[in-house]
């Protein structure tokens, strides 16, 4: 199940043109799982990818700070983080039986984008979603290693 196992590591997602995102087999993504994918506070051309018990696990996190803090500043910290995780949010995706998840095609359209691949990190429990190899380059510093042989293509 999706968000069981740490994801680490790059790799790579096909894209096809009804807008499914085909997530490799290390995602350890099963039939029904749910992902958010939110726009990413680091870039237009980044998605973040949670699967949905880590986002709430996140915002339970953030309520109860929220209303049993005493300190405001930590209150009010809280309350601009779980604004921001949801207002970036845009859809809930399932999962289907061959690890695919349908983001409708107007999603990217509308931002501008009309990818045919995607470029991932692995961040523990969730992970960066890039429209292209140099937003990807960009943001790790590294080029996309195409020889690691975990991308799903």
């Amino acid at each position: 199940m999706l968000g069981d196992v740490p994801i680490f590591g790059s790799f790579s997602c096909t894209v096809d043109e009804k807008g499914r995102i085909f997530l490799p087999s290390m995602t350890k993504a099963t039939k029904g799982d749910s992902i958010i994918l939110s726009r990413s506070n680091v870039g237009s051309e980044v998605f973040d990818a949670f699967p949905l018990q880590i986002f709430n696990a996140r915002i339970e996190s953030l309520d109860k700070i929220i209303y049993t803090s005493f300190d405001d500043e930590r209150i009010k910290r809280a309350m601009d983080l779980k604004k921001e995780l949801c207002s970036l949010a845009l859809i809930n995706a399932s999962v289907d039986s061959q690890r695919r998840v349908l983001v409708s095609p107007s999603i990217f359209s509308v931002l501008g984008y009309n990818p045919a691949k995607l470029y991932c990190l692995g961040e523990g429990s969730s992970f960066k979603i890039f429209t292209n190899e140099e937003g990807y380059e960009k943001y790790t510093g590294y080029a996309f290693c195409k020889s690691r042989g975990n991308s799903h293509e």
